[in-house]
C-alpha cells in the first residue's frame, strides 16, 4: 500500500505524441494492435473522454466566445454559462470518491496489520526450520567427512596390501631362479660324471692295447730268433746275411712304426690325464657353489615362512577391522537416510508455509522498485526503474530531470522474498570458483555484468543532442503551463514561475479542479483512476 504522505508518481507521455493533437492520440490508442485488457476497452475509454474530459474544453471554448461577444455586443443573450454547474458536479463526485478512498484505505491498513502479524509468525517458524536444517546439514557434513576419511584409509590399506603382494611375487621369482640354477648345476655334474667314466674306459682300452703290443713284439722276436738260427744252419753265410739284412731292415721299420704309435699313445694318455684333472677341479668348484646356494635357499625358506606368518596375522587383524568399519558405515548410511527423509519433510513444510504466506498476502513487494502491487494488476509496463548513473542533472535516456522520476526500463513486477538474499549469497559462494570472467555489454569492459553497470548505454556523447534534450524539456514545461491555465481559471498559476511539476500539483490539489493525478509531465496520466458512480465501470489505464 502507498502511504498518504508519499507523493504520487506519474507516467510521462512519449515524445512522439507531444506535438500531436489529443484526437489523433486517442485514435492511435483505439486502432492499435495490442489486445485490450478484460477491464478496459477502447469504447469505454472514448465514452469516458467524451462524457468528462471533452466537455470541459468545449465549455471553456464557449465561455471564451461568450466573453468576446459580451465585449463586442454587450449582454444581449440572457443565457447562463453551465461551467459553474459542471464544476460543482465534478467537485461532488470527487468528494464522494475521496471519502470512499479514505474508507478503503482504513480497511486496507487493518488488513495490512493482520497480514504483517501473520507474516511475522510465519517468518519465526521459517527461522526455526532453517536452524533445524542447518543442524542437519552440519551432521551430514560431519558424516560425509568421516566417510571420506574411511575411504582414504581403505585406499591406503589396499595400497599396502598390493605392495606386500608385489614383494611376495618378487621373492617367488627369486626362488624360481635359484631352483633353475640348481637344476642346471645338477645337469652339469651329471655330464661331468659321464665324461669321467668315458675317460676311464678309454685309459683301460689303451692299457690293454699296450700289453697286447708288447706280447706281440716278444712273440715276434722269439720267432725271428728261431728262424734265424734255423736258416743259419741250413743256408750259407752270404745268402743268409743278405736275407738277415732284409729282415733286420723290415724289423727296424716295424720297430720305428711301433715307437711312433707308442709315443702317440703316451701323448694321448698325458692329455687325457690333464683333462681329467681339469674336470675334477671344475667339479669341486661347482660342488662348493652348489653347497653355498643350498645354504642361501634354506635361509630364504625360513625368512619367507616367517614373513608369510606375519602377513597372515596382519590380514586377520585387517579383516576384523574391515568388518567393524563396514558395520559402522551401514549405521552411518542409515543415519544419512533418516536425515535426508527429515530434510525432505522440512522442505515440504517450508513450501506449504510459503504457499500459505503467498495466499495470505494479496499485495506483494517488487524486487527492483520496492513498491507494492497486486498480481492481477501486474502488467508488462508496471515496473520501471533507471539502471544508469546520475550525471549532468538529467537522465538522457528518457529526458526526465529528477532523480525520483520513473525510469524508462519497463517490465513486470517481481515478488521480493526474504530467502532470496541468503540463497543468492550461498549460490554466489558455491559458484564463485566455477564461474568464469564476466563481461559487460554496455561499457565493453570485463569484471561486471550489464545489470550492475553504472554506464548509461543510451547517453548521447555530443553537445548537439544534449541541447536538443534540454529544449524538449523546456517545451514540455511550457505546454504544461498552458494546459493548466486552460483547465484552472484561478490566477495562482498565471503569476507563478514553477521550478518542477510537484509545485504545480500541490497548487492544483488546493484549488477546485480535476484530480491532480490526472496531470502529468505531458498531459493526461496513464495511471489515472476515475470512478463514475457505483453502476458505471472503472477506467484504469490507457495502455
Amino acid at each position: 500500500m502507498r502511504s498518504s504522505q508519499t507523493p504520487l508518481r506519474f507516467r510521462t507521455l512519449p515524445s512522439s505524441v507531444l506535438g500531436e493533437s489529443r484526437t489523433l492520440y486517442l485514435d492511435k490508442i483505439r486502432h492499435r494492435k495490442i489486445k485490450p485488457k478484460p477491464q478496459t476497452n477502447a469504447f469505454l475509454a472514448s465514452s469516458v473522454l467524451k462524457l468528462y474530459f471533452l466537455p470541459y474544453f468545449s465549455d471553456l471554448y464557449k465561455t471564451k466566445e461568450n466573453n468576446q461577444r459580451k465585449s463586442r455586443y454587450g449582454n444581449r443573450s440572457p443565457t447562463i454559462s453551465p461551467v459553474s454547474t459542471k464544476y460543482t458536479r465534478l467537485a461532488d463526485i470527487l468528494k464522494e470518491y475521496i471519502n470512499q478512498a479514505q474508507f478503503d484505505l482504513k480497511n486496507l491498513n487493518n488488513k495490512l496489520q493482520t497480514i504483517e502479524s501473520d507474516k511475522n509468525h510465519i517468518i519465526n517458524e521459517i527461522s526455526k526450520y532453517k536452524s533445524i536444517i542447518a543442524n542437519h546439514k552440519g551432521n551430514l557434513n560431519i558424516i560425509n567427512y568421516q566417510k571420506k576419511i574411511f575411504q582414504i584409509w581403505i585406499r591406503n590399506f589396499e595400497l599396502s596390501k598390493t605392495s606386500i603382494q608385489n614383494k611376495m611375487i618378487k621373492f617367488k621369482d627369486k626362488s624360481w631362479k635359484s631352483k633353475e640354477k640348481y637344476i642346471k648345476l645338477q645337469q652339469k655334474y651329471c655330464d661331468e660324471k659321464i665324461s669321467n667314466d668315458m675317460l676311464k674306459n678309454k685309459t683301460q682300452q689303451y692299457q690293454h692295447w699296450h700289453c697286447l703290443h708288447q706280447m706281440i713284439n716278444q712273440v715276434n722276436g722269439e720267432s725271428l730268433k728261431g728262424v734265424y738260427y734255423a736258416v743259419d744252419g741250413m743256408i750259407n753265410k752270404e745268402s743268409l746275411e743278405g736275407k738277415m739284412k732284409m729282415m733286420h731292415g723290415s724289423c727296424e721299420m716295424m720297430n720305428g712304426i711301433m715307437d711312433k704309435k707308442l709315443a702317440l699313445y703316451v701323448m694321448n694318455t698325458v692329455h687325457a690325464s690333464r683333462q681329467r684333472y681339469r674336470f675334477l677341479n671344475q667339479a669341486n668348484k661347482h660342488a662348493k657353489e652348489r653347497f653355498e646356494v643350498f645354504k642361501q635357499l634354506k635361509a630364504l625358506r625360513v625368512s619367507i615362512v616367517e614373513y608369510m606368518e606375519n602377513l597372515i596375522l596382519t590380514l586377520k587383524s585387517n579383516e576384523t577391522e574391515c568388518e567393524n568399519l563396514s558395520l559402522s558405515t551401514k549405521n552411518k548410511e542409515k543415519e544419512i537416510v533418516d536425515f535426508s527423509s527429515e530434510y525432505e519433510g522440512i522442505q515440504e513444510k517450508l513450501r506449504e508455509a510459503q504457499a500459505l504466506h503467498r495466499s495470505s498476502k494479496p499485495e506483494l513487494i517488487c524486487k527492483t522498485c520496492n513498491r507494492t502491487y497486486i498480481e492481477l494488476e501486474n502488467y508488462n509496463w508496471s515496473c520501471s526503474v533507471h539502471t544508469s548513473e546520475w550525471s549532468g542533472s538529467m537522465y538522457w535516456c528518457c529526458g526526465s530531470v529528477y532523480k525520483e522520476s520513473i525510469g524508462c526500463q519497463k517490465r513486470k513486477h517481481q515478488e521480493r522474498k526474504d530467502e532470496d538474499y541468503q540463497e543468492a549469497l550461498v549460490f554466489s559462494i558455491l559458484t564463485e570458483d566455477k564461474q568464469g570472467p564476466t563481461f559487460c555489454t554496455n561499457c565493453k569492459t570485463p569484471g561486471h555484468t550489464s545489470q550492475k553497470c553504472s554506464f548509461d548505454p543510451n547517453s548521447p556523447n555530443t553537445s548537439f543532442t544534449k541541447n536538443k534534450h534540454k529544449i524538449r524539456v523546456r517545451m514540455i514545461n511550457q505546454n504544461l503551463k498552458k494546459k493548466l491555465n486552460r483547465i484552472l481559471p484561478t490566477s495562482k498559476l498565471k503569476n507563478n514561475n514553477f521550478s518542477d511539476i510537484y509545485q504545480i500539483k500541490t497548487i492544483a490539489s488546493t484549488s477546485v479542479s480535476p484530480e491532480p493525478s490526472l496531470i502529468s509531465e505531458g498531459g493526461l496520466s496513464s495511471k489515472s483512476f476515475i470512478k463514475i458512480r457505483s453502476e458505471t465501470p472503472t477506467f484504469k489505464s490507457i495502455h
